[in-house]
Order: structure tokens, then C-alpha cells, then sequence
């Protein structure tokens, strides 16, 4: 409540340390010292202090789970348990406004520093990302606040001899045929964010393709190129094949040096050293073959059966023939 009448209080004083509506402040500091103090405006709606409950609360503990004032904090909270309580600053005092500044739609505290071009309203960069985060206003586009403030400056005159709205600018004294952006309706703005949006993208595809197409021409002629050094070397080495074929034997081979040849010599030497050893029986292999041969099963016990068994042919005549010998 107001500290001088009945209606309900808008601003604060720190130097008098009271609470006024907006036409008890202007009358009670229009003149004399208290026309230098600066007044606090804060939201409607805010909190009083539940111990002088006079005085807009300014402070939140969170273990009393009750709001203060400054003073009546300081006063509850000086001794005992309630020393080591913790409390927050409450954000009802609204911020002085500059030239062309108006408050955000939703806390009423902070300037607007840009407004929703689908809403059309005012947001302070807090406000506009809590009410834009999720659904269809997630995909909301804005416009900074000073863009639009700038529009003001702007005034649309209709040319009736060329029958085109141009824009003149006051301060600047600028005319042009395009709308600035703060005559722009919401729709206006979203609009035009989106072709630009397009446009832009429809230049990054086209960078895009130009670089593919680039890449596609160095390929090509890299391609090129290659081929074109192979044929040299093919040349290269058929400009030397008579040279080559001079040091070339009979059939087309080459012919051997005398270190290739003595190398060749001790490889043979060496495979036909390795056959005659793999082949000679000593008397230890001599012994292991008689002693499988004894070995019932085996593959020599069974060629020596066989060999027992086996008449020798050789010895044996014919009788006819023998019969004309004697004769």
C-alpha cells in the first residue's frame, strides 16, 4: 500500500524508505531535497514484507520459507539459529527504461531487447527463450529491439507522380523504396526472415555444386595427365628396347655373368649333396630296416614274405631245350 494514501504502492524510495503510487511520488518529491531522490518502480502484484507488512519484500529465506524486507530481514536474522539462513534477493524492481525502450510483455522488469516477429510482442532475452522453448514457438524468429526502435524514424509517403511508396527517413533525411524493418508488421518480419533463410541456403548449394564441379574438373584433368605420362613412359621404354635386346642371349634371354653362373654351380652342388645323403644307408639305418622287417604288419615284413615266396624264374630251362643240348 501506498505510504500516503490508499492505493496500492508502485514505487520505492531508498532515501525515504517508503512506498508510493506513481502520483503520491511526484507530489511528495517535487521540490526541495527530495526531488534528487530516484524512485524504484516494481511489478504490481509484489510480495509485502510479512513482518512490518508495510514495506514491498525484497528478500526470500528459504528456511523461514517467508519473504522480508531488508530492515525487518536484518532485524529477524541478526542472533541465533536463523544467523546461518540462506536467502535470495527477490527481482521485483523494474529497470529504468532509456528513450524508445519499453518493458518486456512478461516480467514487466527488464527492457525488451527484441520482439517475437509471429507474437509481435516484446521479450527480454530470459522471457523469450522460457516462452519459446518448446511447440510451435519454438520455430518463432525475432527481431532486435533497436531495429524496431530505429523505425520510428522512418515516414511512408505515398509519391503520387510515380505512383511508389517511398520511405523518408527524419534523422538522417534518407529515402528509399525499401520498408524498414521497424515499419515491418510481425508477419512482415517472420516473412522476410524466411526468404532470406532461403536465399541463403540456396547460396551455400550453389558454392556447394560450383566446388563440386571444380573438383570434378581437376579430376578430369589429372586423369589427363597420367595418361599422358604413361604414353611417355611407354615411348621411353620402347625407344630402349634395341639397346636392351643387344644384351639379351639366344630366344630372348639374357645372358648370364660368371657370378650368376659359379652361384648356380654350388646351388646344384649343394641339392645333389642333400639326394646322395637322403639316399645312403648307413649301418644305424641298416639296423632299423632289419628290425622292421621283423616287425610283424610292417610294409618290409610284408615285401619280405613275398620275396621268401617268390620262385626264382632264372634258374629254370626250358626242357626242349635241354634235350637238344644233349644231342
Amino acid at each position: 500500500m501506498c505510504s500516503t494514501c490508499t492505493s496500492s504502492a508502485e514505487k520505492w524510495c531508498p532515501d525515504c524508505n517508503k512506498n508510493y503510487c506513481d502520483n503520491c511520488f511526484l507530489w511528495e518529491h517535487s521540490e526541495g531535497i527530495k526531488k534528487q531522490h530516484q524512485g524504484k518502480s516494481f511489478i504490481r502484484g509484489s510480495p509485502v514484507c510479512v513482518e512490518c507488512e508495510n514495506r514491498i519484500a525484497e528478500v526470500s529465506c528459504h528456511d523461514c520459507m517467508d519473504v522480508f524486507c531488508r530492515p525487518c530481514y536484518a532485524s529477524q536474522h541478526r542472533s541465533g539459529t536463523k544467523k546461518n539462513h540462506t536467502k535470495e534477493v527477490l527481482d521485483i524492481f523494474k529497470q529504468i527504461l532509456k528513450e524508445g525502450e519499453e518493458y518486456c510483455l512478461v516480467c514487466e522488469i527488464r527492457p525488451a531487447d527484441r520482439a517475437c516477429d509471429s507474437c509481435g510482442d516484446p521479450y527480454c532475452k530470459k522471457c523469450f527463450e522460457a516462452e519459446h522453448s518448446r511447440g510451435n514457438r519454438a520455430d518463432h524468429t525475432w527481431t532486435p529491439w533497436k531495429k524496431l526502435a530505429a523505425g520510428r524514424d522512418w515516414v511512408e509517403i505515398n509519391d503520387e507522380e510515380s505512383g511508389r511508396i517511398l520511405y523518408f527517413n527524419v534523422k538522417t533525411r534518407q529515402t528509399t523504396e525499401k520498408k524498414p524493418v521497424g515499419l515491418m508488421s510481425g508477419k512482415e518480419r517472420a516473412s522476410q526472415k524466411k526468404r532470406q533463410a532461403a536465399e541463403r541456403e540456396m547460396k551455400i548449394r550453389l558454392e556447394k555444386e560450383a566446388e563440386l564441379i571444380e573438383l570434378r574438373r581437376k579430376v578430369e584433368e589429372m586423369e589427363v595427365n597420367a595418361k599422358q605420362t604413361e604414353e611417355e613412359l611407354y615411348l621411353a621404354k620402347r625407344a630402349r628396347a634395341p639397346e636392351e635386346e643387344k644384351k639379351k642371349g639366344w630366344f630372348g634371354k639374357k645372358r648370364k655373368t660368371k657370378a650368376q653362373k659359379k652361384e648356380e654351380a654350388k646351388l646344384k652342388k649343394g641339392k645333389m649333396k642333400e639326394f646322395l645323403k637322403d639316399r645312403l644307408i648307413t649301418e644305424e639305418r641298416q639296423k632299423e630296416l632289419d628290425y622292421e622287417t621283423k616287425q610283424f604288419g610292417s610294409d618290409l615284413y610284408e615285401r619280405s614274405v613275398l620275396n621268401s615266396l617268390t620262385v626264382d624264374m632264372t634258374g629254370l630251362e626250358d626242357p626242349k631245350k635241354k634235350k637238344k643240348r644233349k644231342s
